[in-house]
């Protein structure tokens, strides 16, 4: 019997390992989402420098985010989906800051706007309705609320 309890609780351990749990999102750093990416998860550290993929997942199986990772920093398209499972926006970096149009969509898939970064810096905006977003409200961009750009 005692056999059988530490044969439970040591594949238990074992098995928890590679799956944590926050707040109700999953991290899963061997589940695939079946992404044309290709890299391979992140598993720690090393993998994150070598160039790889951490995937968070939502309680319910659907993805949450996906960061691609290169030298130990953000590399590439960052990207968040809403627990319908649809888009819910797009994030270029380069050497681990936002460089490139970032995308923010609805749940429903349409775009809510997008933001031109260069260098982590906010330079320009477009709501989805064509409507450009103004200048100081890109300079505040960290601190406000995204309701709050006027795109609405």
């Amino acid at each position: 019997m005692m056999k059988k309890i530490a044969f439970i609780m040591i594949f238990g351990a074992l098995s928890l390992q590679s799956v944590g749990y926050t707040s109700g999102v999953v991290v899963d750093s061997i589940k695939s989402s079946g992404d044309s990416s290709h890299s391979p998860e992140c598993k720690n550290n090393e993998d994150k420098i070598k160039g790889c993929m951490e995937r968070v997942y939502y309680s319910n199986g659907n993805l949450l985010r996906e960061i691609p990772y290169k030298d130990g920093k953000i590399e590439g398209i960052k990207k968040e989906y809403h627990e319908n499972g649809n888009l819910l926006r797009e994030i270029p970096y380069k050497d681990d800051k936002r460089d490139g149009v970032e995308k923010r969509y609805g749940e429903d898939g349409s775009l809510r706007f997008s933001i031109t970064f260069e260098n982590g810096k906010a330079i320009s905006g477009k709501c989805g309705n064509g409507k450009t977003i103004d200048s100081q409200k890109l300079r505040e961009l960290w601190r406000l609320d995204k309701s709050r750009l006027g795109c609405d």
